[in-house]
C-alpha cells in the first residue's frame, strides 16, 4: 500500500473516531445511528462498516484509542526523573488540560463505567485508572516518605483525583458560577486548572 493510501486510512478512520466520539457523548451509544454518524462526518455508512465493522466496534475503538495514549502517558509520567511535588503537578495538569481537550471522552467514560454496557471496554478503563491509582499512589507515599508531604489517607486522596476532576471539568458552565467564575468567563478553565492544582499541593506539601 501507498504512503499516500495509508495516510488517506489514518485521515477517515481520525475523522470517524473524532465524530462518532463526539455525536456518543451527546445521544449516548442507542441514541447515535450510523447513519448520523455518516451525515456528520461527511461519509457513507459503507466507510463506517469498511473501517470499523460495525457501530459497536467503532464505539470500543474510541476508547481502545483514547485509552492506550492514556496509558502511554502514565507511563512516562511514571518514568520522569522528578520530585514528588513536580511529578503531580506534571501529572495534575496533563490530566485536567487532556480532560478540557476532549470533554465529550470523559463523558462517556464516566456514563460507561455507571452503565458497565461494555465488558471489554469497561476492563481498559479499569485496566487505565488502575495504572493512574497506582501511579498517584507512589508519588504521594514517595513524598510522605522523603519528608515533603503530609500523611494523608492516600487511598482516599487520590480517588478524590482520579473521579472528581472529570466531574468539574465536564460540568456545564453553571457550575462555575459557584466557583466565582462568570459563566461566560472563557478563561475560567485555566483559572480554575491552576485553582485546584494550587489547593491539592498545599494540602500536601509541608
Amino acid at each position: 500500500m501507498k504512503f499516500a493510501e495509508e495516510t488517506m486510512i489514518k485521515d477517515k478512520r481520525a475523522i470517524l473516531l473524532k465524530v462518532s466520539e463526539e455525536l456518543f457523548a451527546i445521544y449516548g451509544f442507542e441514541g447515535t445511528s450510523t447513519r448520523l454518524i455518516a451525515e456528520q462526518s461527511g461519509m457513507n455508512i459503507a466507510m463506517i462498516t469498511y473501517y470499523f465493522g460495525s457501530k459497536e466496534a467503532l464505539y470500543t475503538a474510541i476508547f481502545e484509542n483514547r485509552l492506550l495514549h492514556i496509558i502511554d502517558e502514565i507511563g512516562r509520567i511514571e518514568r520522569l526523573d522528578l520530585g514528588p511535588v513536580e511529578k503531580l503537578e506534571t501529572y495534575l495538569r496533563g490530566y485536567i488540560q487532556r480532560i478540557q481537550s476532549n470533554q465529550g471522552f470523559y463523558r462517556l467514560e464516566s456514563r460507561q463505567l455507571t452503565m458497565l454496557e461494555q465488558p471489554p471496554i469497561v476492563t481498559l478503563l479499569n485496566v487505565s485508572r488502575n495504572k493512574a491509582f497506582h501511579l498517584l499512589h507512589h508519588i504521594i507515599a514517595k513524598g510522605i516518605s522523603d519528608g515533603v508531604f503530609h500523611h494523608v489517607d492516600i487511598e482516599v486522596f487520590v480517588l478524590n483525583i482520579i473521579y472528581f476532576l472529570p466531574t468539574v471539568f465536564t460540568r456545564p458552565a453553571a457550575l462555575f458560577s459557584r466557583l466565582g467564575f462568570p459563566e461566560n468567563d472563557q478563561a475560567h478553565g485555566n483559572s480554575l486548572e491552576n485553582r485546584i492544582i494550587s489547593f491539592l499541593l498545599s494540602s500536601l506539601i509541608i
